[in-house]
């Protein structure tokens, strides 16, 4: 399922197969070979084509006909809060403006926190 699906999704998005590796930061070779069955994405990789494609891990595959990304209605209210709160604004301009390397990490701290929440369901 995995890789009709993938292959379809990037003819969809009108990638080829060079430009969807230089996207998920895999060569073409690799690319090919998950397209044909020949090699299989790490974890990592999976989730960086489901990232660029917007489908959940789940829909690429197999496990799920929806490539919706379901996202719980108190993860939303979580985030409203987060984006209401002036001084969280505030303090995350601060913290990247000092360091703009924190931004990277902010967003690997957020991948991982989607992996244990992934592994606890």
């Amino acid at each position: 399922m995995f890789i009709e699906r993938m292959k379809q999704l990037r003819k969809e998005s009108g990638l080829t197969q060079s430009e969807l590796g230089k996207k998920i930061n895999v060569s073409k070779a690799a690319v090919s070979g998950y397209e044909t069955g020949i090699r299989n994405p790490d974890l990592e990789t999976l989730q960086r084509i489901a990232n660029t494609f917007n489908v959940s891990t789940d829909y690429l595959l197999g496990r799920t006909e929806d490539p919706n990304i379901k996202i719980e209605e108190k993860t939303y209210n979580s985030i409203d809060d987060i984006v209401k709160d002036r001084d969280m604004h505030q303090w995350l301009f601060d913290l990247i403006e000092k360091n703009p390397e924190s931004l990277e990490r902010i967003k690997k701290l957020s991948e991982v926190l989607q992996e244990e929440h992934k592994k606890e369901q």
